[in-house]
């Protein structure tokens, strides 16, 4: 808690500060002051309700972290500060269609927005958008996020009983090497359609129903995969089929993958697939009772975590003793489940 009187101190006597770090300090308002220390670069509010109008004479303010359950300000204010680069706004966060968010020529991120109306009129001139994640999209959405090419990371969520809509192709963001896509895909993008440079991948929720692999093994700079439940409870798995399969030569560069399957049961991996892989993550997948074969083949395994799986599998891979323990004996470090 930091008490009013203290905070005034703190913004009167020091007119040249450029980073304020407020994280974990609990405010109910800013002094109208704030909007004196005109050298501010760096600005990180937590657990704020209120926020003063004078906060927009920070003019040369280019991060403005802003994450509290409520607050009290027009987003139309935040667009008089043109020099912000990064903005990080609460999860919930709506954009009035009204906004003059073309004034932010040189937005960089933006974080955690509504995909509401403002999307087709304001998005796609943010064109220097580098790091990009909204909420509950809408067909629009979609649309205009093709447009933004300098993409680099993209991460998109939905809420429960909601969707991602079908893109048209990312082939031509060269620069985008990240996307999280958390929700259930209402079309899951063809090769020809990923990012050609994507390095890493995260699918949460996607309720994928032909196998994925086949698709993303040629990605050929893929370097990380995540595959994840959204919610046990739900069936929100990323892939809803029980057999996958990773072929001879597929996956040449991926480096760390993180499988959460519950309706997994059979997983084969051929010999030749991912030759460098360093860190496999197996987790919930409840019914798959056997690892791979394919695995004693990964020579480049460093290491492999085993979370939360079937009690037979557990017996299998028993070290020294179990009858799958040659598959994986030769992995340096091994992470079993608590208690195993």
């Amino acid at each position: 808690m930091l008490e009013k009187p203290l905070l005034n101190i703190l913004v009167v006597g020091f007119k040249l500060l450029r980073v304020m770090d407020l994280q974990n300090v609990e405010l109910s308002s800013l002094p109208d002051e704030i909007g004196s220390i005109i050298h501010l670069r760096y600005l990180r509010l937590i657990v704020l309700q209120m926020l003063p109008s004078t906060i927009t004479r920070l003019s040369n303010l280019q991060t403005f972290y802003l994450h509290c359950p409520e607050f009290n300000m027009q987003l139309d204010d935040i667009c008089k500060m043109e020099k912000i680069r990064h903005l990080l706004l609460p999860w919930g966060c709506s954009i009035s269609k009204h906004t003059p968010l073309h004034r932010l020529s040189n937005l960089q991120t933006l974080k955690v927005v509504k995909a509401d109306s403002w999307i087709e009129a304001g998005l796609e001139k943010l064109t220097n958008l580098r790091d990009l994640e909204m909420h509950d999209l809408k067909m629009a959405s979609s649309h205009s996020i093709c447009k933004l090419v300098r993409l680099r990371s993209l991460s998109l969520i939905t809420r429960y009983g909601c969707s991602i809509p079908a893109f048209e192709s990312f082939s031509n963001h060269q620069h985008l090497y990240k996307m999280k896509l958390s929700g259930r895909l209402e079309k899951f993008l063809d090769l020809h359609e990923f990012p050609l440079n994507l390095t890493e991948l995260h699918l949460i929720g996607s309720k994928i129903q032909q196998d994925p692999m086949g698709t993303l093994e040629k990605l050929p700079n893929l370097r990380i995969l995540a595959l994840r439940q959204r919610h046990w409870t739900r069936k929100e798995e990323s892939y809803m089929g029980k057999e996958m399969v990773c072929s001879a030569g597929g996956f040449l560069q991926l480096q760390r993958l993180s499988i959460e399957e519950g309706e997994l049961v059979e997983w084969r991996v051929e010999e030749g697939a991912m030759p460098n892989l360093r860190c496999l993550e197996i987790n919930s997948c409840y019914e798959l009772k056997m690892l791979p074969d394919g695995l004693q083949h990964v020579t480049t395994l460093k290491e492999l975590k085993l979370r939360m799986m079937a009690k037979e599998l557990e017996e299998r891979v028993r070290e020294n003793e179990g009858e799958a323990w040659y598959k994986i004996r030769h992995i340096p470090s091994i992470i079993y489940p608590a208690g195993f």
